[in-house]
């Protein structure tokens, strides 16, 4: 799967996406680590409605 970035300055990249290993391994702690609220908040609602 790829993606395409297109910015203002700069022509239009294609980047690989995919799966994050790093997700994988350290679920909670990735957005944490990266101060990235909005996806810790949903980590954590998904840690909780599947309980």
């Amino acid at each position: 799967m790829t993606v395409r970035l297109k910015n203002a300055s700069s022509p239009i990249k294609e980047v690989k996406g995919g799966f994050i290993w790093t997700t994988l391994f350290f679920f909670l702690f990735v957005p944490l680590f990266r101060k990235d609220w909005k996806w810790l908040e949903i980590v954590i609602d998904s840690i909780i409605a599947g309980l």
